[in-house]
């Protein structure tokens, strides 16, 4: 690795809309990239969301639950995912959080209106197949 994680030694749980095949990749591409093994993921329409009582009004792509009990939106939870992957993907997060929040958020909800025409959506009894070794970071 290039870089090493800065802050993010603690874990967290990115949650994601599991109806979208999009989200569904990208959570597949984190999964393989996290190395010091600090996230677990959980889709927004399961329970760990319910749980941790977290507001999920207007918000349908994702979120990032820290340790600390912190929750990132938007384009925030991608700059501290990225982090806590390191390498490469830490020079991008702070590349990133040199643009203006508003710049950031809009090009994010950007994204996440046409997440759906880039990838399409999950059926409803679908689930996504995965490796035995990344079955345990997956919540519901």
């Amino acid at each position: 690795m290039w870089f090493k994680p800065s802050h993010p030694q603690t874990e967290a749980i990115l949650f994601f809309d599991g109806t979208c095949a999009f989200c569904n990749a990208v959570v597949r591409f984190v999964l393989v990239r996290d190395k010091h093994d600090l996230l677990t993921f959980a889709p927004l329409q399961g329970e760990t969301i319910k749980e941790k009582n977290i507001d999920t009004i207007d918000i349908d792509s994702i979120i990032l639950y820290t340790q600390n009990e912190e929750v990132l939106y938007k384009s925030d939870a991608v700059i501290a995912l990225l982090e806590r992957l390191g390498g490469l993907w830490f020079f991008w997060a702070k590349v990133i959080k040199f643009f203006p929040k508003v710049l950031r958020d809009a090009t994010y909800d950007l994204i996440a209106r046409i997440r759906y025409k880039i990838a399409g959506k999950m059926k409803d009894d679908s689930c996504p197949i995965l490796p035995k070794n990344y079955q345990s970071k997956i919540l519901l």
